[in-house]
């Protein structure tokens, strides 16, 4: 089974929530190691989801986790069921849990808790250049002599995690928010499709034409 297919249910079951504004997919994170299968904004909140698939092990999943508390406020692990007699000696308890069940069903099994002591190192990674120049000038630590990765550096140091982590949300809205709206208002109909859930990347297709194959 293919993650797109997994992505579409979860998304599916996120949009029953109103105070979800934002999806986006295979995000880029943790200084671009990383890619988070899912992103999501509610209440405010900023949620990742890791997804294992049947296919997928949990060999690295412990490596990923701890990336990911250091990038988002809540972080979820959506796992199919033949992960679920392992997945809870792999996930601190912090970490919420989502079963994709056989029978294609979401089911909350446990719930993530907000964390707001996250890496000010890896928030500034999610951060575009311009996002990034204009908080450096408001630190007055701006300097056009240095790189991206430096300007980072010097954020990091300079700028409070409170004001970084609004920074990352304004900057993944920016990101997405135009994607996500299309999404919703002309590719996804009643439910969403496994191919449709490219329309919530960063390289979303433009042309609502191209690369609606299923995904199955």
């Amino acid at each position: 089974m293919r993650s797109e297919t997994i992505k579409s249910y979860i998304i599916d079951d996120l949009l029953k929530n109103k105070n979800v504004t934002l999806i986006a997919s295979e995000v880029p994170f943790a200084n671009g190691r990383r890619k988070a299968d899912l992103v999501f904004i509610e209440d405010g909140v900023l949620n990742a989801i890791e997804i294992k698939g049947p296919l997928d092990n949990l060999e690295k999943i412990e490596g990923q986790i701890s990336d990911y508390k250091l990038s988002f406020e809540r972080v979820w692990v959506l796992y199919a069921s033949n992960f679920k007699s392992r997945i809870r000696e792999k996930t601190p308890l912090a970490v919420g849990l989502i079963e994709f069940t056989n029978n294609k069903e979401i089911k909350f099994v446990r719930c993530a808790k907000s964390k707001k002591q996250l890496d000010k190192s890896f928030l500034s990674s999610l951060l575009g250049k311009d996002d990034l120049r204009s908080l450096a000038e408001s630190a007055k630590a701006s300097n056009a002599a240095l790189n991206l990765n430096e300007t980072r550096e010097i954020i990091a140091k300079t700028v409070k995690t409170e004001k970084l982590l609004v920074s990352a949300k304004l900057t993944l809205e920016n990101k997405y928010k135009t994607a996500f709206d299309r999404f919703i208002n002309k590719i996804r109909g009643d439910v969403t499709h496994p191919e449709d859930v490219q329309f919530l990347t960063i390289q979303a297709p433009q042309n609502l034409n191209l690369g609606l194959s299923p995904l199955f």
